[in-house]
């Protein structure tokens, strides 16, 4: 899971919104946007240290794709949702003839099935989806 998608989960965990964790961790006010966005390829481990004091956690959470977030521990486990979203995005990739690393697809599928969890019919968001492919 990427850096972006796990601070977007450990926001989700505080009720923080973006402007309200660069406000409180008295960062530029861009700072955590471009990391949520992708725009900051690299950020500072002094920023990634400052964003995981702020949010209570630390960096192994945010950095470490070993670590499983704590709201994904808890996630029970849909496999017939999972599947589905491993289909819708790879339809995805092949109608649009996109071509991108096995380990993003996989953070792709992953987010995209934390989020589709989270919705009450229990489906892939294929709108989510796209979004989160077009933007690797």
């Amino acid at each position: 899971m990427s850096l972006s998608a796990r601070l977007k989960l450990k926001m989700q965990e505080n009720n923080i919104s973006a402007h309200a964790l660069e406000k409180r961790a008295g960062l530029k006010s861009s700072a955590v946007h471009n990391i949520l966005y992708g725009r900051s390829k690299n950020p500072s481990l002094n920023l990634i240290q400052t964003i995981a004091e702020t949010l209570n956690c630390t960096l192994s959470e945010l950095l470490d794709d070993n670590q499983p977030a704590s709201s994904e521990v808890n996630a029970p486990w849909e496999s017939g949702l999972y599947i589905e979203c491993l289909e819708t995005i790879s339809h995805i990739l092949k109608t649009k003839k996109i071509q991108i690393p096995r380990k993003e697809i996989l953070d792709c599928v992953d987010e995209v099935y934390f989020y589709s969890l989270k919705n009450e019919q229990k489906i892939a968001d294929k709108k989510f989806a796209e979004w989160i492919i077009m933007k690797k």
